[in-house]
């Protein structure tokens, strides 16, 4: 059986028990990690109490390709049941996972595989989506948005409260991020708000995350193809005092606006980037993209041409003030009906 997008992590929350084993792949290796955490959760709570967890590296199996076989199929001193979990398997493990697949059926335990992103042409891929009694589970990107980022928080504090315009700026932020880091810094920034009676606020929170450049830049980025003029000058002057050049920007920028004009051109046909969009980055975009005509992304283009010119023409060191102008002034083009 095989399941992708929402159904996969519909199944992760509700699995299916006459499934003995499941795979889980995707591009995001740490949203896939976070869903075999569901699966496992949802898993246990429908086995015995005694139930015994194994994990087996891949190397284990590559040194004794009957391993998994010996995992699946022995009993702990006390356990009656046991979860067998492989994580970040490759198409090199078939000969020892695959004929595993065959007797899972005789025995109480269950096996869960992550891996990266699988071909449709992989033998793991073929095995899970061909057996009755196994399922395959294909992620994309994961989904960040505020229904998604709020329960998180909440999760670990009930009464965090966070307003409403530093809660869109972390969400911006978090698509960014890694999403097992993005994850775990949540829980960071939930236990700091149980020690504070007021709101907690963007400023506060971004001390808390991990530094990622890259993903501030992004998130910069989407902040102006969004219109929040607002948020444009503080972001600017936080990624100046972490290092970023002002250059790193303006190419960011240059990059992201040929991408919505290639896209406008092709008839709006998201299909045509490469590679291609998944998740909550695909509606991102598309929101953007309703936000700008092929005219509009044309102006912003040459706009972000002469102020590239302009850096690299002035015979000094480029300043942030310089870009801040050009990247508000594209803030407001996105914010016209």
């Amino acid at each position: 059986m095989k399941l992708s997008g929402r159904d996969a992590i519909s199944y992760c929350k509700r699995p299916d028990p006459k499934h003995k084993a499941t795979l889980i792949f995707g591009p995001d290796i740490g949203y896939v990690s976070s869903l075999k955490d569901q699966l496992v959760s949802a898993r246990l709570s429908g086995m015995a109490h005694d139930t015994e967890i194994v994990d087996l590296a891949p190397d284990e199996l590559r040194r004794d390709p009957l391993k998994l076989d010996e995992a699946l199929q022995s009993q702990g001193l006390f356990a009656s049941q046991r979860l067998v979990i492989v994580q970040n398997v490759t198409d090199t493990l078939s000969k020892s996972v695959i004929p595993s697949l065959t007797r899972v059926e005789e025995n109480e335990s269950f096996l869960i595989l992550t891996a990266g992103q699988l071909t449709a042409r992989s033998t793991l891929r073929k095995a899970f989506e061909g057996n009755s009694n196994t399922v395959s589970l294909q992620t994309f990107e994961a989904q960040v948005d505020r229904d998604t980022i709020l329960p998180i928080l909440r999760s670990v504090n009930e009464s965090l409260s966070i307003s409403d315009g530093d809660l869109e700026s972390l969400v911006q932020v978090a698509r960014a991020m890694d999403y097992a880091a993005f994850l775990k810094s949540m829980e960071i920034v939930a236990v700091y708000a149980a020690e504070h009676s007021e709101p907690i606020t963007m400023h506060e929170i971004l001390k808390l995350l991990p530094l990622d450049r890259d993903a501030e830049i992004d998130a910069v980025v989407g902040t102006v193809a969004d219109g929040n003029a607002e948020e444009i000058g503080p972001t600017l002057r936080r990624l100046a005092g972490s290092g970023v050049t002002p250059v790193s920007v303006l190419i960011a920028l240059q990059r992201h606006f040929r991408m919505l004009f290639m896209i406008v051109a092709s008839g709006g046909n998201l299909a045509a980037v490469k590679p291609p969009m998944w998740g909550s980055r695909r509606d991102s975009v598309q929101r953007q993209l309703n936000r700008w005509s092929a005219g509009r992304l044309e102006t912003a283009n040459t706009l972000l041409l002469e102020t590239d010119a302009s850096v690299r023409s002035s015979g000094r060191p480029p300043e942030f003030a310089l870009i801040e102008r050009c990247a508000l002034r594209l803030a407001m083009m996105a914010k016209r009906s």
